[in-house]
């Protein structure tokens, strides 16, 4: 391993892993998961890894839709427009709307 440039992690990962989408993150565990594996220090399970980012997800809000959306709708309610108008708008349900801005007031 001494003849390849060390790959450099940003300071501050745990602030970045959030922005990561929920079928990113899984990838990235699966594949932190085989290296962990392979070099035989003994991955966590997977039912352990699960229980230990429960809470993480239910308040970050279990919806699916990529940060730059989630930015656009909040960005539009804060100009003014109703939920209703922006779910027309972005193609989404008016439930997925309403639960990206009621989990930004809490």
């Amino acid at each position: 391993m001494s003849d390849q440039p060390r790959i450099a992690l940003p300071k501050n990962i745990g602030q970045t892993l959030k922005y990561l989408d929920h079928d990113d993150l899984a990838a990235l565990r699966a594949a932190v998961e085989d290296e962990w594996a392979r070099r035989g220090n003994g991955a966590a399970t997977r039912a352990d890894a699960s229980a230990a980012t429960a809470p993480a997800r239910s308040k970050a809000g279990a919806s699916k839709l990529p940060v730059g959306k989630v930015s656009l709708i909040k960005a539009s309610a804060l100009s003014g427009m109703k939920p209703a108008a922006i779910a027309r708008t972005l193609r989404l349900s008016l439930a997925e709307v309403n639960r990206v801005l009621n989990a930004e007031r809490k």
